[in-house]
C-alpha cells in the first residue's frame, strides 16, 4: 500500500476507534445527568428522556434531535443542556 494509502486506513481506524468509544461514554453520561434513555441497534441509536421532550441520540457520531421542535445539534453535552 502506498504512504498515503496507510495514512488513509490510518486515520479510518483513528475514527472508527472514536465512534465506538463514543458509543461506549455516552450512555455513562447520560445515565450520570440523570437522564433516561432506551438503547436500539446494539447502542448505536438512543432515545433519550428529557424533562418534557424526546430526543433520538446517535452517539457514535454525537448527532442529535429533538422530536417535536426538531432542534438538533452534535455531542452528548449540547444533548443535555437542550433536554435540561
Amino acid at each position: 500500500m502506498s504512504e498515503m494509502g496507510d495514512d488513509f486506513a490510518a486515520l479510518r481506524k483513528m475514527s472508527q476507534d472514536k465512534r465506538a468509544l463514543n458509543r461506549e461514554q455516552s450512555p455513562k453520561i447520560l445515565e450520570r445527568a440523570g437522564l433516561l434513555f432506551m438503547a436500539h441497534n446494539n447502542g448505536a441509536h438512543l432515545v433519550v428522556e428529557g424533562e418534557n421532550e424526546i430526543a433520538d441520540f446517535w452517539p457514535g457520531t454525537g448527532k442529535w434531535i429533538i422530536r417535536v421542535t426538531q432542534q438538533d445539534g452534535r455531542g452528548v453535552r449540547n444533548l443535555i443542556k437542550a433536554l435540561s
